[in-house]
């Protein structure tokens, strides 16, 4: 998801979303992925690797002339209950798919390292009792 943090009011911020969702079609297509859109509303391509959709999204936000960080940030809802399983999180897309919850912390705050991130909801599986250790 994108938050247009630097927009000064609403109206503007819902036009830095609506300019950022065509620019982010266009990079979809160029590298020839689907551009169905998913059941809450965004585009829901097969892609390579998690970092891979972040990187497509850093793309789209300066294809519509936003400054990522500063205009534009991005918020993840990882929904990581659903990839959870005997205790590992399986990442399929990944070099190492499976990870501990103490891993996912770790790829986490890699990827917030790299990338404006701004929010991280439901980042580790809610039925585990890790949620709140790491």
């Amino acid at each position: 998801m994108i938050m247009p943090v630097g927009a000064p009011n609403f109206t503007e911020s819902h036009s830095h979303e609506r300019g950022s969702f065509p620019c982010f079609e266009s990079v979809l297509k160029g590298k020839g992925y689907n551009t169905a859109v998913g059941d809450e509303g965004g585009f829901a391509p097969n892609l390579k690797s998690n970092e891979e959709a972040l990187s497509l999204i850093m793309n789209a936000i300066e294809k519509a002339n936003y400054k990522p960080g500063k205009d534009i940030m991005i918020a993840l809802d990882s929904a990581a209950s659903s990839f959870y399983e005997k205790g590992k999180y399986i990442l399929t897309a990944e070099k190492k798919p499976q990870k501990s919850a103490e891993e996912m912390v770790k790829f986490y705050a890699d990827l917030v390292a790299k990338y404006p991130i701004i929010s991280l909801e439901d980042g580790l599986a809610e039925t585990t009792g890790q949620a709140g250790r790491s």
